[in-house]
């Protein structure tokens, strides 16, 4: 394995350090920072005794936070150099560019021969590792036994196939335990900041052991002189359940690769520096003039999320802002509020990273900054990519529409895919047909927007299109047809009508209607057949179905000219003439003569008229006259009334109400012998004090024949006075 025995446990000392540096960069020295988060936890002891010594630090908000996460190339990282793997190996993944800092070490890893890409040709940068994972790669370190397949945790069944024998040796081992309150490994969980410490504390105490002796179940036991007192490993409060990867085959073929499972982490990630080479001083000069010296700054281009790394040979600050912002330490500042770039408190000479999540897409460069506020030159351009998000199907999409004159479909957005763990990004979706007009296999397009803090670091998902759209014919409805339901007998069919209103036409389409109306034959008759037929016409009628056909069975076929509405008279006449006669011998003398009459003088629709004849002329005594007949289409319509003026009192002290004294006038057109009677209401526009107000007056008919009757119209007059009391 390349192991240098001599320098192991330092080593494992110094990568850790180096993986769990603080992003603030957090003063190594002979004085121990003070961290919050340690105290009372279960690793503090060996944890404690690492910040001691300088190896480790913690965040810039002054905690350790022992319960984050770390990710893969990290891990690797700790393993090349706990282990002293130094050869490389030609790597080429996908999600690994030969300018990140994790090249190197994954290329070792591979080396080594303890790590393998995944199936679609990735190693999983940027991914965190899980418990179970951390057990394999252990154990092929160790080369324990990894025989065992028995459970020796409550969710044992949760563990994948490819790891069980190993979380079975390395439990065995006594380097990775169960959570106390249940007994369960949790496999699928992140492995913590200080599960790692206590873990490569343990895995180093056996690998460095003067002798180890299998015991009665294959398992290495370390050395009672040289393995650490055994830790509690309980668990933080409210541990999630165990997670068991979908990913991951039941079945895997030469030992894949476990894909770990994402957790959220809203709180900044330890990254992986080299060792310190330095001390930064401890109290700036404030009388250097001297700019910081800024070196091993990544350059090339970067995906969001990702870190940049940088040097400075002086305590301070690294920058990394646009390229664009001004060269002062409130220029620098004001970038960092404003949440366009960050910065990075950091010791001298110490490789450091700058988280690049949240950051807007852009150039960016790295400056470094002295306690004296001197600023370096700046570093190269350093291109940070916006993520490109992917999306599910559309939740819906209505693929089928009656026209409606425009291209709009209605979607509802599918679930984001790739937005970092803390990052706060909104989908909106709009979806539109190739065109609006009628068709069928039309082309959909759903185009994607993101919204949100964060959404300037992310591109949004590419378009998604259908080719099954269809936009259908627009079924018009009219209003009720203005028909003429009687005529006089012409030979035709023919029936007069005028089209009601179109309903459903989109505003600015031009779209018009005609009708035409045939009775089902030119005989006489009543109850006949009429039916209306609509036709449309104008430039975008093509998009419109025109309205239904419209048929009534009460149309009339008359011998007779009969006029079937009159204003009441308070007769029962009705004008009738006869129509053509047959059956008078040629030079006979004889007239037929027709007379109408209602079947009472009252006001109505749907009356009774009887048409009865009458003959004159020196021959008509030979004659018998035609046959009375009768219609059921007979109208009288009310008669107007009018009234002379009413006597109105214009004048009243306020009382809070409308009301006005009025005296109504004398009715003018009431026939001789009816009953009808008039009475008036008057009332002011307002209740106030004023002058010059208006006062209405309302007729209302009464009396035995007043339904025969339309009441006057109103009367009104502007003079009206309503005085304060």
């Amino acid at each position: 394995m390349n192991l240098k025995p001599g320098r192991l446990f330092l080593s494992t000392l110094m990568i850790v350090t180096a993986l769990y540096s603080s992003s603030a960069g957090t003063a190594f020295g002979a004085a121990a920072p003070s961290l919050t988060g340690i105290t009372g936890h279960w690793a503090q002891n060996e944890v404690t005794d690492w910040v001691e010594k300088g190896f480790i630090q913690g965040y810039a908000d002054g905690s350790f936070k022992p319960d984050n996460s770390l990710k893969r190339t990290e891990f690797m990282a700790l393993i090349n150099r706990a282990f002293g793997f130094t050869e490389t190996a030609a790597v080429s993944y996908t999600d690994l560019s030969s300018s990140n800092w994790a090249y190197a070490e994954v290329a070792k890893a591979v080396k080594a021969g303890y790590i393998n890409g995944y199936s679609d040709g990735t190693i999983g940068t940027g991914k965190t590792i899980s418990r179970q994972e951390a057990a394999v790669i252990i154990n092929r370190l160790l080369k324990l036994d990894a025989a065992r397949t028995s459970a020796l945790f409550s969710d044992s069944k949760d563990i994948a196939a490819w790891a069980l024998g190993s979380v079975n040796a390395v439990a065995s081992a006594g380097i990775m335990k169960g959570y106390s309150e249940d007994n369960s490994f949790k496999p699928g969980r992140d492995i913590t900041r200080a599960e790692a410490v206590v873990s490569l504390t343990r895995t180093k105490a056996i690998e460095t052991a003067p002798a180890s002796t299998p015991d009665n179940t294959g398992t290495v036991t370390p050395s009672a002189t040289v393995s650490p007192a055994a830790s509690p490993t309980a668990s933080p409060t409210a541990t999630p359940s165990p997670v068991r990867n979908p990913d991951i085959p039941s079945v895997p073929t030469a030992t894949p690769e476990p894909v770990s499972t994402p957790t959220a982490a809203p709180e900044p990630e330890a990254t992986v520096t080299p060792e310190p080479t330095a001390t930064p001083a401890a109290t700036p000069d404030p009388a250097d003039t001297t700019a910081p010296i800024l070196t091993g700054v990544t350059l090339g281009a970067v995906t969001v999320g990702e870190n940049v790394y940088g040097t400075s040979n002086e305590a301070g600050y690294l920058y990394l802002v646009p390229s664009t912002v001004a060269v002062t330490p409130a220029g620098l500042e004001a970038s960092v509020q404003a949440a366009h770039g960050t910065k990075l408190a950091v010791s001298a000479s110490v490789y450091s990273s700058l988280n690049t999540q949240g950051l807007p897409a852009d150039n960016y460069v790295v400056y470094a900054v002295d306690g004296a506020g001197n600023i370096s030159v700046p570093s190269g351009t350093i291109e940070v990519k916006a993520i490109e998000l992917t999306i599910g199907l559309p939740v819906s999409l209505t693929e089928s529409k009656t026209y409606d004159g425009t291209a709009t479909a209605a979607v509802t957005a599918g679930p984001l895919t790739g937005v970092l763990s803390g990052d706060v990004v909104e989908v909106h979706a709009s979806a539109s047909y190739n065109s609006a007009a009628l068709g069928v296999n039309k082309t959909i397009t759903v185009v994607y927007t993101i919204s949100g803090a964060q959404s300037a670091s992310y591109i949004a998902p590419a378009p998604y299109t259908v080719h099954t759209g269809i936009i259908s014919l627009n079924q018009l409805t009219l209003g009720a047809p203005d028909l003429t339901l009687a005529k006089f007998k012409d030979g035709t069919t023919t029936a007069a009508v005028t089209p009601g209103q179109l309903i459903g036409v989109i505003p600015g389409d031009d779209v018009s209607v005609s009708a035409v109306a045939n009775y089902d034959t030119s005989a006489v008759g009543t109850n006949k057949t009429i039916t209306v037929v609509y036709t449309l016409s104008g430039a975008d009628a093509g998009n419109y179905i025109a309205p239904a056909n419209y048929i009534v069975n009460t149309g009339e076929i008359d011998r007779d000219q009969i006029t079937r509405s009159r204003v009441y008279d308070g007769t029962t006449a009705a004008l009738v003439v006869a129509g053509a006669v047959t059956g008078i011998f040629d030079g006979d003398d004889v007239t037929v003569h027709a007379f109408g009459t209602y079947d009472n003088t009252s006001v109505g629709v749907n009356k009774i008229i009887t048409i009865s004849y009458t003959l004159t002329g020196i021959d008509a005594g030979n004659y018998y006259p035609p046959v009375d007949y009768t219609i059921s289409t007979g109208i009288i319509t009310a008669l107007q009334l009018d009234i002379t003026p009413p006597v109105i009192t214009e004048s009243k002290l306020y009382d809070g109400t409308l009301s006005a004294q009025v005296t109504p006038g004398t009715l003018i057109g009431v026939l001789p012998g009816d009953d009808v009677t008039v009475s008036a209401t008057a009332a002011y526009s307002d209740a106030t004090v004023g002058s010059g107000k208006i006062i209405t007056v309302v007729y209302t008919l009464s009396g035995d024949d007043a339904a025969n009757y339309f009441a006057p119209g109103n009367y009104m007059i502007s003079t009206g006075v309503i005085v304060a009391p």
